[in-house]
C-alpha cells in the first residue's frame, strides 16, 4: 500500500505564506481524519490545526484552511464514526507531583473498583506499593501484582504508590525578556515573561502513540498584563485571567504528517511586575475509542471535493499568469508616469530657484521706489519755494523797469546839469541804489543774494531732470529769468561804474564822452530791467507749471510705492511658500521611487507567483491525485492503529482481564513565590 508522505511535497518551495492552497490541499485528508479522532472523543473545541490568533486564542481547521469545504469531509465522517462510550469497571486517577520545572518528586494513584453486579470479591491487577483502602474497611489479598478484594457487595476505592515510568511527561520551561531562567531566581523579578510547557508522550504502540490529550490551568493576577497565549485562551475574570492551553502530542507522528499543525507544547507569556506564580495544574487523558460501522470509508465525497479543489488549481494556474502579465504592463506604463515626475521635480526646483532671483529683483526696486518717495516732500517743497522766488523776483523786477526808467529819465536831467551832475555825483551813485531797491523791494545785495537762490535752485531742477523728471522747459524758463537777472544787475554795476567815472571825469576834458555814455548806459539799464522783468515772468510761468506736475508726480510716487510694496509681499509670501511645494515635491518623488519599487517587487512576486503555482500544479497535485485513493487507505490504517491504541490503553497501575478501564493523569506542578 502506498503510503501518505506529506513531507514529499516541499510547501515552502510554493511559498506557503501567499499560496495558501498549496498548504489547504496537502492538509485537507490529515485534517478531516484527525476530526474524526476528536468527534470521537467530544473534544470539538480542540483540532489537528488549531494555532495561536492575534489574541492569543486558538482558530479551528476551517479558519486555518480557509474555508475549504471542510463541511463534507466532516458530514462523510459521521455517517461512518460512532462514539463508543465505555462503560468503565475501574477508574484510574493518577497524581505526579512536581517541582516548577516539571521534575517528578511523586506519584500517587487512585483507584475506583465499581461493583455493579454487588459481588463479594471483585479480582484485581496493580503494580502499586503502598496499596490502603481509603473509604472503607474492605481487604484484599496479593499475589504478585493479582490482587482479590473482600468487597462484600462495596465499590472500593484505594490508592498506592509506585515509580513505574509515566506514559507521558511535561517539562516546564521560563524566560525572562528572551533568556532562559531558573524558576527560583524568576520569584520577585520585572519583565516580559514567557513559560512554556513541553509535552513527551512515551505510550506507543506500534507505529503509532497512545492519542493523549493534556490540558494546562493557571491562574495569573493583576501583576500580568499584556497576555499572549500559544496553544490556548485567556480568560478575565475580575482581576485575574484563567490561563488553559493544550497539546496532543505524539499525534503529528502518528499520522505521519509533520506538516500539520498539532500542538505538543503549550505557551504562555506576559508582562510582568513582582513574579509570582502559583502551582499549575495539568489534565492528561486519553482520547478514547472509536468505531467504523462496517470498517470502512466512503471517499466519494472527498474525491469529489478533491476534483473541485484541482479545478480551482486550473483557475489560479490562469489567474496567475494574467496576474504577471498584468503587472508587467503596469511596470512598462508607470514609467511613464515616474518620468513625469522626475521632470516635475527639475521643473519645480528651476522654478524655486527663479522665484527667489525675482524676489531680490523686486526688492531692489522696491527699495529705489522707497527712496524716491521719501525725497518727494523736500523735492515738492523745494519746488514750491522755487516758485515763490520766481514770482518774488519778477513783482521785483516791474519794479526795477519801473525804476529803471525813472532812472534813465533822472539821467537825462542830469545831463543836462553837469555841473549839478558833477557835485553831486555821490548822491548819484546813492540814488541809483535807492532806486533800485524802492523799485524791486530789493537792495542791490539782496538782488544778488536772490540771483544765488535761483541759481541753486536751478541745480535741484537739473538733478531732477537727471533722475528722470521731464522738467527741461522749466529748466529754461529759469535760466531765462537767471540771465536777466544777471544782466539788470550787470547794468546796475556799469551805472555805478560810469558814475564813478563821471566823478573822476566831470571837471576833465572827458565830461562830455562821459555824459554822453551815462546816457547811453542809462538806456541800456532801462532796456535790461524790462527783459529782466519779461524773463522773471516766463521763470514764474515755469515754475508755477512745475509745482502743478510735482503735486502730480508725488501722487503717482506714492501710488508707486503701494504697488512696490503690495509686489514685495506677494512675491515674499510666494517665497514663504517654497520649502511647502519643495517638501511637497520630494514626498511625491520619494513616493514615487517606492511605488515603482514595490512594482517591481510585485512583477518580480507575481512571476514567482506563477512559477510556483505552475510547479504545485505540476509536481504536487499530480502525486496528489494520482494516489488520493492509496493514500487516503494508508491514513484511514492509521487513524485505526491510534482508535485501538487508545482502546487498549486503559490503566497506568494495571487492570484484570476481562474489565474496562479508563485513566487520568493529574500534574500539579510548583508555584513560584
Amino acid at each position: 500500500m502506498k503510503k501518505l508522505n506529506l513531507k514529499k511535497i516541499d510547501l515552502k518551495k510554493i511559498d506557503i505564506e501567499n499560496i495558501h492552497i498549496s498548504k489547504k490541499v496537502a492538509t485537507r485528508t490529515a485534517i478531516g481524519a484527525l476530526s474524526a479522532v476528536i468527534i470521537a472523543t467530544g473534544a470539538w473545541a480542540f483540532n489537528a490545526s488549531a494555532g495561536k490568533d492575534k489574541d492569543g486564542t486558538s482558530s479551528t481547521s476551517q479558519d486555518k484552511v480557509d474555508k475549504i469545504e471542510s463541511d463534507d469531509l466532516k458530514a462523510s465522517l459521521e455517517k461512518n464514526v460512532t462514539i463508543s462510550t465505555v462503560d468503565a469497571d475501574k477508574e484510574e486517577m493518577v497524581y505526579i507531583i512536581s517541582d516548577a520545572k516539571g521534575d517528578v518528586s511523586s506519584v500517587i494513584v487512585s483507584e475506583h473498583l465499581k461493583n455493579k453486579d454487588g459481588k463479594d470479591k471483585i479480582k484485581d491487577v496493580s503494580s502499586l506499593s503502598d496499596i490502603k483502602n481509603v473509604k472503607g474497611d474492605e481487604t484484599f489479598t496479593q499475589d504478585g501484582d493479582s490482587l482479590t478484594w473482600d468487597a462484600k457487595g462495596s465499590e472500593i476505592y484505594y490508592q498506592g504508590t509506585t515509580d513505574a515510568e509515566l506514559p507521558i511527561s511535561q517539562a516546564v520551561t521560563y524566560y525572562l525578556d528572551g533568556k532562559e531562567i531558573e524558576p527560583d531566581k524568576l520569584a520577585g523579578k520585572d519583565g516580559h515573561v514567557t513559560i512554556r510547557f513541553d509535552y513527551e508522550n512515551k505510550a506507543k504502540e506500534g507505529e503509532v502513540y497512545v492519542p493523549f490529550v493534556a490540558f494546562t490551568g493557571m491562574i495569573l493576577d493583576d501583576n500580568f498584563s499584556n497576555i499572549e497565549v500559544s496553544n490556548g485562551k485567556a480568560i478575565q475574570d475580575g482581576n485575574t485571567s484563567i490561563i488553559v492551553g493544550y497539546a496532543v502530542p505524539g499525534i503529528k507522528d502518528s499520522l505521519n504528517a509533520p506538516g500539520l499543525n498539532i500542538p505538543d507544547y503549550f505557551e504562555v507569556s506576559a508582562d510582568v511586575k513582582d513574579f509570582e506564580l502559583e502551582a499549575t495544574m495539568t489534565v492528561v487523558t486519553n482520547l478514547g475509542s472509536l468505531s467504523f460501522g462496517d470498517g470502512s470509508i466512503d471517499f466519494s465525497s472527498i474525491e469529489d471535493t478533491i476534483t473541485s479543489v484541482i479545478t480551482g488549481i486550473d483557475e489560479l494556474s490562469d489567474g496567475a499568469a494574467a496576474l504577471a502579465e498584468g503587472t508587467d504592463t503596469l511596470k512598462d506604463g508607470f514609467k511613464d508616469y515616474s518620468d513625469g515626475v522626475t521632470s516635475l521635480t527639475d521643473g519645480v526646483s528651476q522654478y524655486l530657484d527663479g522665484s527667489v532671483s525675482v524676489n531680490a529683483g523686486i526688492k531692489q526696486v522696491k527699495d529705489g521706489i522707497d527712496t524716491v518717495s521719501a525725497n518727494m516732500p523736500a523735492f515738492q517743497s523745494g519746488v514750491t519755494n522755487l516758485m515763490n522766488g520766481a514770482n518774488d523776483a519778477y513783482e521785483g523786477s516791474v519794479k526795477l523797469k519801473d525804476g529803471m526808467k525813472e532812472l534813465h529819465d533822472g539821467i537825462n536831467k542830469m545831463c543836462n546839469s553837469v555841473e549839478d551832475i558833477a557835485g553831486n555825483i555821490d548822491d548819484a551813485k546813492q540814488d541809483v541804489y535807492d532806486s533800485f531797491k524802492s523799485k524791486t523791494g530789493m537792495t542791490y545785495d539782496e538782488a544778488s543774494e536772490k540771483l544765488q537762490q535761483l541759481k541753486t535752485q536751478r541745480g535741484q531742477v537739473v538733478a531732477a531732470c537727471r533722475g528722470g523728471m521731464d522738467m527741461w522747459s522749466s529748466l529754461e524758463e529759469i535760466d531765462s529769468g537767471i540771465a536777466s537777472l544777471e544782466k539788470g544787475l550787470g547794468q546796475v554795476d556799469g551805472a555805478i561804474a560810469a558814475l564813478n567815472g563821471m566823478k573822476s571825469k566831470v571837471s576833465g576834458s572827458d565830461t562830455a564822452d562821459g555824459i554822453a555814455a551815462l546816457r547811453t548806459g542809462a538806456g541800456k539799464v532801462e532796456t535790461g530791467a524790462i527783459g529782466l522783468s519779461e524773463g522773471l515772468w516766463k521763470l514764474y510761468d515755469g515754475t508755477r507749471v512745475l509745482n502743478d506736475g510735482t503735486t502730480t508726480l508725488v501722487d503717482g510716487v506714492s501710488q508707486l510705492a503701494d504697488g512696490a510694496n503690495t509686489l514685495y509681499d506677494g512675491s515674499n509670501t510666494l517665497i514663504a511658500n517654497n520649502q511647502t511645494i519643495l517638501d511637497g515635491s520630494s514626498r511625491l518623488y520619494d513616493a514615487t521611487i517606492q511605488l515603482t519599487n514595490g512594482i517591481d517587487e510585485l512583477s518580480e512576486g507575481a512571476h514567482k507567483l506563477d512559477d510556483g503555482v505552475k510547479e504545485f500544479k505540476e509536481e504536487g497535485i499530480s502525486e496528489v491525485m494520482d494516489g488520493y485513493v492509496t493514500d487516503a487507505e494508508d491514513l484511514v490504517d492509521r487513524i485505526d492503529a491510534i482508535k485501538t491504541a487508545a482502546e487498549n490503553y486503559q490503566s497506568y497501575a494495571g487492570i484484570a482481564e476481562g474489565q474496562q478501564g479508563t485513566v487520568k493523569f493529574i500534574f500539579r506542578t510548583d508555584g513560584i513565590k
